[in-house]
């Protein structure tokens, strides 16, 4: 094989393995953990949490979501979201460490149901 054949092969291989590997990461899902697992080892780390929204602070930059499944964990969102204290939501993101307590930076989400006013 000559030198040129063979660079075309080798790129067309890699660019397929790039190709498959992107695939195989968007179609992989995160089990949702416990908030309870959820410390500061887990520094960097992407999760998955359900759970219910106990509190929220809104500021023009972000916003921070209190998610309790029992145990309150902080969740903070980049994103202009409508949220509601009791709505059950489905979070994904990356632990990271706030004055020493572990939140999540939410990149995905979504609200699964609201609660029903009474």
């Amino acid at each position: 094989m000559n030198e040129k054949m063979l660079l075309k092969v080798s790129l067309a291989v890699a660019v397929l393995g790039l190709v498959s590997l992107a695939a195989i990461s968007a179609l992989t899902e995160l089990e949702p953990v416990n908030t309870y697992d959820i410390g500061r080892q887990h520094s960097g780390r992407d999760v998955r949490i359900r759970g219910t929204v106990t509190g929220f602070d809104a500021s023009d930059n972000y916003l921070r979501l209190q998610v309790s499944q029992p145990k309150p964990i902080d969740v903070v969102l980049f994103d202009k979201a409508n949220f509601s204290v009791g709505d059950e939501v489905d979070i994904t993101g990356s632990v990271r460490v706030f004055n020493g307590k572990p939140q999540i930076i939410g990149e995905r989400y979504k609200v699964e149901k609201k609660k029903e006013c009474q």
